[in-house]
């Protein structure tokens, strides 16, 4: 039984294990004066706690998932652009995409090309985890560049990065 203030989990162990986690919420029955004072206590019933849910990582697992996750991004970024194209893994988990011959004037081909990658990393049929991605854009093109495309791509991913998960900003 949930009262409208309750906070409950919506996603995650929370939203799956939510009827163990949630407990049962006290009450308290009143007589107030008309200053909001209290008179009488009638009747009052006792929170009651909800389970405890003990989580451990597989750190192996972990690491074995992220590395499949990478793989399934580098797949599709394969998949998605032209052989002209230049796909590199930078490091970690970063990735640069060279675009050759695309200026800002296509920007909806890449507005398109961002959605389909969205799309096909949040899609789960593999039994991958979904995944977000955060994207920094650059064009030969942009108004006042700066010393290097790379630097200013990458000036983008992190503003893209801070304004939070799943976006992306062009310089």
């Amino acid at each position: 039984e949930y009262s409208s203030g309750d906070i409950i989990g919506k996603s995650g162990i929370e939203a799956s294990m939510e009827l163990a986690l949630h407990g049962k919420s006290g009450s308290r029955s009143m007589y107030v004066n008309n200053l909001g004072q209290i008179q009488k206590i009638i009747e009052e019933t006792e929170p009651v706690a909800g389970d405890d849910i003990y989580l451990s990582i597989d750190l192996e697992l972990q690491k074995g998932i992220y590395y499949l996750l990478e793989q399934k991004l580098a797949g599709i970024l394969k998949k998605s652009f032209r052989n002209e194209d230049y796909v590199c893994r930078i490091g970690g988990d970063e990735f640069a995409v060279l675009m050759l011959n695309v200026s800002s004037a296509l920007q909806y081909l890449v507005e398109g090309k961002i959605a389909g990658l969205r799309a096909s990393m949040a899609d789960g049929a593999d039994g991958l985890p979904s995944a977000t991605l955060s994207i920094g854009i650059a064009f030969a093109d942009r108004n006042d560049p700066g010393e290097d495309i790379y630097v200013d791509c990458d000036s983008a991913l992190y503003r893209a990065k801070a304004a939070g998960k799943n976006g992306h900003c062009y310089y």
